[in-house]
């Protein structure tokens, strides 16, 4: 019988046309499976050389487990380490459970609008030329029960078109919750080292009444108000 080498066989036939017997030739080649030499853990199998992991898992291997996998975290809690961190006003497993505020802080007051005159017309410093201007120097008065709890800076030549921010040299906290809140604004008129206030407006509300969806800002506002005043009262819920 005559001997067929290696080589004779390569060239006599192409390589295409022996897969099989070239994939067994592994001392010569790699093998032919890029699956062979992957491990996929945790359930996960090879796909092209490539670990397909099941959900939760993901890494080379599918060795990283997400802790986080399955935990569902409500109103606007957010997974750490397979546990909720529950934003403020909610707590549980899940954040599902709705706390009630034992205090509202007031931050600040945005009045967006405010009567040009007072209610006969009149400016509001004509009868005062020792005061900055035709605007008002403004600032508000927050009360609990009549009682005040905030007096705001007061802000000079109060602007008719653009917002005017009022802010507090206190805390101001409205507790407990129970209670009617007054918020009055002012125009601080000086004449002779005197200061006269007047009232230009203002409404009342019920902070209880917002207990259970805890906005962060309050709108005041009346349509019906011959002031027109509107206030975006600012707060912050304590727990």
């Amino acid at each position: 019988m005559k001997n067929i080498s290696l080589k004779q066989n390569l060239i006599k036939y192409p390589l295409f046309i022996f897969p099989i017997w070239i994939c067994s030739l592994s001392i010569f080649f790699s093998s032919c499976d890029p699956c062979d030499e992957v491990q996929c853990y945790n359930g996960g199998f090879c796909d092209e050389g490539v670990c397909n992991c099941p959900a939760g898992y993901s890494g080379a291997n599918c060795e990283i487990y997400d802790p986080c996998f399955n935990t569902l975290c409500l109103n606007g809690g957010n997974c750490i380490n397979g546990l909720c961190d529950c934003p403020p006003g909610f707590a549980g497993i899940n954040c599902e459970i709705r706390l009630q505020p034992k205090s509202m802080i007031i931050n600040k007051l945005v009045v967006n609008s405010y009567p040009k005159t007072q209610q006969n017309g009149q400016g509001w410093d004509a009868l005062y030329p020792g005061s900055f201007g035709a605007a008002p120097e403004m600032y508000a008065i927050v009360q609990r029960n009549s009682k005040d709890i905030g007096i705001s800076y007061f802000v000079q030549n109060a602007s008719y078109t653009q917002p005017i921010n009022l802010t507090f040299s206190n805390v101001v906290e409205f507790y407990p919750l129970n209670g009617r809140c007054d918020v009055d604004l002012y125009d601080r008129d000086v004449d002779d080292d005197q200061t006269y206030p007047d009232l230009i407006g203002g409404y009342y509300f019920f902070p209880n009444d917002y207990s259970n969806t805890t906005p962060s800002i309050i709108q005041l506002y009346n349509p019906a108000a011959w002031h027109g005043i509107k206030i975006d009262l600012y707060v912050t819920w304590i727990y």
